[in-house]
């Protein structure tokens, strides 16, 4: 079982307790082959899954003051919660949809988990994990949670606060913050990469594309990006109170007490790649000799 696999299954569990005092709720409908799927929900975990059926069954916990509030609008069917009396909390979904549905999420507290819907995904929440895989374009955010990527054919943003992301084998650019934790991106072929965090490491492992343009910027930090034989690019290295490790030859350019630079060309040059670390330590290495 991979990492990721072992992460999903343990969040979810977490995630998708129900109490013993929950109603469930389970209907099953017909749709078309393209369509959105939305779901706002307060607080309890989500779970999507791709099917290869014309239909959507929607399974849900919740408890007896609650009822999920199904409507249709053309090729758009929306859940949401609803309560007799304040928030609707403990609203826990497990729900399957058409391959190649667009799916939007917007939670305030809970686990949330896309896998192999094939389509784009949106979600936002504030506390709570999110895990997503088999997806095309995505855009993930969260506050109290980590992010995890996994097999997506499209481009990736990811923002969170204080936990980390982790994103691994992805076709498509990448955009990955966050203020506090590791931005991990292994395996990556894109035209475009973008990676920050202020305390917290980079690490990297992907194809550079001659035309293609990398930033990797930590502030209290290690960033390590492993560079594939044969690949062209023109890299620019900074760092002001830590040190660089490097499989490759450079030259140490800039003045005492200021950014110190590196700089150097890999092949005939090209892509562009920039890594700074303020305090950490920055390591250049030749992919798969480590």
């Amino acid at each position: 079982m991979t990492r990721f696999a072992a992460l999903a299954m343990l969040s979810l569990a977490a995630g998708m307790a129900v109490p013993l005092s929950a109603q469930r709720t389970d209907t099953t409908f017909s749709v078309g082959r393209t369509g959105t799927l939305r779901v706002d929900n307060h607080q309890g975990g989500i779970r999507v899954r791709g099917w290869d059926q014309s239909s959507i069954r929607v399974r849900a916990s919740h408890p007896s003051r609650v009822r999920v509030d199904i409507t249709r609008s053309n090729d758009i069917v929306r859940l949401e919660g609803e309560a007799t009396r304040g928030p609707a909390r403990g609203l826990e979904y497990e729900i399957d949809v058409p391959r190649g549905w667009a799916v939007r999420i917007d939670s305030h507290t809970g686990h949330i988990e896309t896998e192999n819907t094939g389509g784009d995904v949106i979600v936002s929440t504030v506390n709570g994990d999110i895990i997503v895989a088999g997806v095309a374009d995505a855009r993930l955010e969260t506050v109290q949670g980590e992010i995890v990527v996994n097999d997506a054919r499209g481009g990736i943003r990811a923002s969170g606060v204080n936990r980390g992301i982790r994103v691994a084998n992805v076709v498509g650019d990448v955009i990955a913050e966050t203020v506090t934790g590791t931005v991990a991106l292994e395996n990556v072929d894109a035209a475009r990469v973008s990676a920050s965090t202020i305390n917290g490491s980079i690490q990297f492992t992907g194809r550079i594309r001659d035309d293609g343009d990398y930033s990797f910027d930590t502030h209290n930090g290690d960033a390590t990006v492993a560079i594939a034989a044969g690949a062209n690019a023109n890299v620019t290295v900074a760092t002001h109170g830590g040190s660089v490790e490097s499989d490759f030859p450079v030259q140490l350019r800039g003045d005492a007490g200021r950014m110190g630079e590196l700089q150097f060309e890999l092949g005939r040059g090209g892509a562009r790649l920039r890594i700074e670390s303020f305090n950490g330590v920055i390591r250049i290495l030749r992919a798969g000799q480590r």
